[in-house]
């Protein structure tokens, strides 16, 4: 099966959503090509839908990371939605969990572009003096 994209919007945020297989045997990057069009698009706030993904291998882990670093190069935010236990498991064991923001419910997930990261952090400008 080949992956299929849809994209929507839901305000500000693009939804992309993946249905089928993230693999080498489908691998021809439509997902990083998608995520290129949306940020050449002005595209800032990206939320990518997981839970038509049917499989996934090493190629679809890395068009994640390579559509994540695309975003924030852009100076956007890339989250995930519904992510199956399999592939959360994947995700921790390679430690991309601590890269990628997910959430189970697309309404918290929209609105979570809206507010900071919890690991934010705020640094005060070298040149401001509290003297």
């Amino acid at each position: 099966m080949i992956v299929n994209l849809s994209t929507r919007d839901r305000g500000n945020v693009m939804i992309v959503s993946v249905n089928g297989s993230l693999t080498r045997n489908e691998h021809y990057s439509a997902l990083c090509e998608k995520i290129w069009e949306l940020v050449q698009g002005g595209g800032k706030w990206i939320l990518v839908d997981m839970a038509g993904i049917t499989s996934i291998d090493c190629f679809g882990m890395g068009d994640l990371v390579v559509a994540f670093t695309t975003v924030s190069n852009a100076g956007g935010e890339m989250k995930l939605l519904n992510v199956n236990s399999r592939i959360r498991r994947v995700l921790r064991i390679t430690r991309l969990d601590s890269v990628f923001e997910m959430h189970d419910d697309e309404s918290i997930a929209a609105l979570s572009f809206l507010s900071p990261p919890a690991t934010a952090r705020f640094e005060y400008p070298s040149e401001v003096y509290f003297g």
